[in-house]
């Protein structure tokens, strides 16, 4: 019997981990279809951010996307992620630009600096709205930018470094952390007119709030509040878009969030599970929607909306090569693909 119990292991992770074979030359125009787009953010100040497209089709992973497509390397730092239009933006935080790639064969459009006076304005995330894209600067401002000529119409003043961009409704949610500023953290959230281009309010929240997540119906916001690491712990905080008032506290830690419909993903620290968190009643369900996370490092999760699976990027101890797990939503455990150097976010293609 010990020895079927070793058989049954050894085949599963043969199935596990036959997705692992990495193309590092295109012979072929690649389509960005069936597939993930995945940034690889890389070590602060090494220069080496990279792209990894896994191949649903072929079961293959191009390990550095970027470098395939344009003959250079992507630069330092890569934040966020976003497609938007017949587009694809990537923020790269240290390098200061916005490379933007066509998003059905992701060759080169163009690239966009992010100096002002030589300074980096230190670009985090972006969303869109309107035709056009918002992206949160350290700097304390959010830029406006035309997706048809790559200019920056405007900066709009926020508060003291913007991290976290969410567009809900008509509205568009920036969270200041305050991040440069320890131990006096910022405490707001920013909210934006993106008709006007114009702030229109800021809702105090609590120090160093960070992700913003909506539900899917756009009735509400959740955000992460992640005090000082130390005696002032995280929670996390529901808004009412409506209003725009502060209707939920959490008496728990929480380390990150993700949409699931109408409902959140939730991760807590020191923890090997993700759990439903009920944005209707507004309870931590105390049963995991996956169990049993087979991860070593964990560095965010997002939910598949049409593969409708879980995905959870392991950051291999932040100086391997890192990993994305997919779980079915009954915490089956389905496959494994090792992209590069941490990776934070992705794009789904049909």
């Amino acid at each position: 019997m010990r020895s079927i119990s070793y058989i049954f292991p050894f085949i599963f992770l043969l199935f596990a981990c036959k997705k692992q074979e990495n193309d590092s030359i295109l012979n072929e125009d690649i389509k960005l279809k069936n597939g993930l787009l995945v940034l690889n953010e890389g070590l602060y100040s090494l220069n080496n951010s990279t792209l990894s497209w896994i191949s649903f089709d072929k079961q293959i992973v191009h390990s550095d996307f970027f470098l395939q497509k344009t003959n250079r390397s992507l630069g330092d730092t890569g934040n966020d992620l976003l497609k938007y239009g017949s587009k694809i933006y990537i923020v790269m935080n240290v390098s200061s630009t916005i490379e933007v790639l066509d998003a059905n064969s992701g060759s080169f459009i163009h690239q966009l600096s992010m100096l002002t006076t030589n300074r980096s304005k230190q670009p985090r995330k972006i969303v869109g709205y309107g035709g056009n894209v918002f992206v949160s600067c350290f700097d304390g401002f959010v830029d406006v930018i035309d997706t048809i000529n790559f200019t920056i119409v405007k900066r709009i003043k926020v508060g003291d470094n913007p991290d976290a961009i969410q567009c809900v409704r008509d509205k568009i949610y920036v969270s200041n952390s305050g991040g440069l500023n320890f131990p006096n953290y910022d405490s707001t959230l920013s909210v934006l007119n993106p008709l006007t281009l114009t702030e229109t309010k800021k809702i105090v929240v609590g120090p160093n709030p960070g992700k913003i997540v909506s539900r899917q119906d756009g009735k509400s916001i959740y955000v992460v509040v992640r005090g000082d690491y130390g005696t002032r712990p995280s929670r996390l905080k529901g808004v009412d878009v409506s209003s725009d008032e502060i209707y939920f506290n959490s008496s728990f830690e929480v380390q990150d969030i993700a949409q699931f419909k109408n409902n959140l993903l939730l991760f807590q620290s020191n923890t090997t599970k993700i759990q439903l968190f009920d944005t209707e009643l507004n309870i931590l369900s105390q049963k995991a929607v996956v169990s049993n996370l087979s991860i070593q490092t964990f560095y965010g999760m997002t939910f598949l909306k049409k593969r409708n699976e879980v995905c959870v990027f392991d950051a291999n101890s932040y100086t391997n090569s890192g990993s994305i797990h997919m779980y079915s939503i009954d915490g089956i455990y389905k496959s494994k693909f090792n992209v590069g150097l941490n990776p934070s976010s992705l794009i789904e293609f049909e």
